[in-house]
């Protein structure tokens, strides 16, 4: 009776070391799958911020006659926001409040890394990939709308009458009218998300309630119509870059995202870059 208490014994003991052992390896492969996701992430801000060193003549002459649009929309602006003073209704302050949501950054944000970390813990990698555009194109988009706002430093309508009042490197909020955060988000977002979406209905979906966000910081005085279209712009760039083969890894591509891993090491972490 006593031996088959102490193989009892055992066996439980090896069973819980088993188990103990999979939760183990389980950890450190989230950990490395994590870090390696940071490191991605990072190398694709540097390929994104460093696309117009690879710009064709093509390329070039979209962007200069992009700006030369936003430019023409500047100098109506004034006559734009008198536009959207003029049709004030109940219907619209409810349609705008609540598509202003999807602008909010931290609630975009708390979404797309609710998403990525479902993905990550349960170890599906569509669902953590996917989660992962999302944050690579909120990320991109972020960074470049928060650059440009503080280089123009352009007052916003509720603040001043002039669309043409830039104090650069302006810190305070008032100052960072040029381009809208709100519809960079709410657009990164709306395209990170189309870029996976097969319906063509799903599609316009994710880019219609976008456009209320940016027509409801016009609505509310925040921002200007040219803001509101730089904003979009620049969101669906982040979002498009995020969805392209530039960022997904996959077999045969040499990148530079693939040549970079990040693992913990005894003393921290490693940054491992492979050449060839």
């Amino acid at each position: 009776m006593k031996f088959f208490a102490l193989v009892l014994y055992v066996a439980l003991c090896s069973s819980l070391q088993m188990k103990a052992d999979a939760i183990e390896l389980s950890s450190r492969g989230i950990l490395q799958t994590f870090l390696a996701d940071l490191a991605y992430l990072g190398a694709g801000s540097g390929e994104f911020f460093s696309a117009p060193l690879q710009f064709s003549t093509n390329d070039w002459l979209a962007s200069s006659a992009t700006m030369l649009e936003i430019a023409a929309v500047m100098h109506s602006d004034t006559e734009l926001r008198g536009l959207t003073d003029a049709n004030h209704s109940s219907l619209a302050e409810h349609i705008f409040r609540s598509s202003k949501i999807f602008g909010e950054r931290y609630v975009v944000l708390f979404f797309a890394g609710a998403v990525y970390s479902t993905g990550l813990l349960a170890g599906d990698d569509y669902i953590r990939k996917s989660g992962r555009t999302m944050l690579a194109s909120l990320l991109y988009a972020g960074l470049m709308t928060a650059g440009i706002k503080v280089l123009a430093g352009r007052s916003r309508p509720r603040d001043e009458s002039s669309a043409f009042r830039f104090q650069p490197w302006q810190l305070t909020n008032s100052r960072q009218s040029f381009p809208s955060g709100h519809t960079s988000t709410a657009f990164a977002l709306a395209s990170a998300m189309a870029g996976q979406c097969e319906s063509v209905w799903g599609r316009c979906s994710f880019y219609g309630i976008a456009a209320l966000t940016g027509l409801s910081r016009m609505y509310d005085g925040e921002h200007w119509a040219s803001d509101v279209l730089l904003g979009a712009l620049i969101g669906t760039l982040a979002g498009n870059f995020a969805n392209s083969s530039a960022m997904q890894s996959g077999p045969g591509r040499s990148g530079m995202m693939d040549r970079l891993k990040l693992s913990p090491t005894g003393s921290g972490l490693q940054l491992a870059w492979t050449l060839f």
